[in-house]
């Protein structure tokens, strides 16, 4: 499972760095998904990374993953925020109807107007209540035509973006679920 941070990480290279509501438990996360069963690839990106050529990277490591006999079922891409909009664009970038995807408060305004973004895989999309930056994918969903199963949440918790800076089962355990369902 490809874990991909907010842009908060990229920031700090300490742990955990400050967001609105607490801090942005990046450790703790990792580790949550980690003992959720799945061996989990993550990484501090390096700051004012460009979403664009990291999610080239991204695409690349996955396409070696295939090309090792890695059945396409068995890969997961979680992002949250900046990390978000990585995974979608690792989504269009692949074109595999077989990878699944959780795409945390991603779908602003500015990504939808600012890349061509079409959803391939199973695609399950998280946003909060409230939240001023990630909304709804569904103008996305709209627009992709070979795509798997896809689902979409609306969590109401009060923490606006932040929501998804702690290891909370209110998006966690349908991310975890969603991951899991391809094995």
């Amino acid at each position: 499972l490809f874990f991909l941070a907010d842009e908060a990480v990229e920031n700090s290279t300490r742990g955990d760095v400050e967001v609105n509501h607490g801090e942005y438990e990046y450790d703790r996360l990792v580790a949550t998904v980690g003992d959720s069963g799945f061996n989990v690839i993550s990484e501090r990106r390096k700051h004012d990374t460009d979403p664009s050529l990291y999610a080239d990277s991204v695409a690349q490591q996955i396409r070696r993953l295939l090309a090792g006999g890695v059945p396409a079922n068995d890969i997961a891409v979680l992002g949250d925020s900046k990390g978000a909009l990585i995974a979608m664009l690792v989504s269009t970038r692949l074109e595999n109807r077989e990878i699944r995807y959780a795409i945390l408060g991603g779908c602003s305004a500015a990504n939808l107007a600012a890349f061509p973004l079409t959803f391939h895989g199973h695609v399950l999309s998280i946003h909060e209540y409230g939240d001023t930056l990630g909304h709804s994918c569904a103008a996305v969903f709209r627009r992709s035509r070979d795509m798997g199963n896809r689902k979409e949440i609306m969590l109401e918790t009060g923490l606006g973006h932040s929501v998804f800076a702690h290891p909370l089962m209110a998006w966690l355990a349908p991310s975890v679920a969603w991951a899991r369902a391809g094995r």
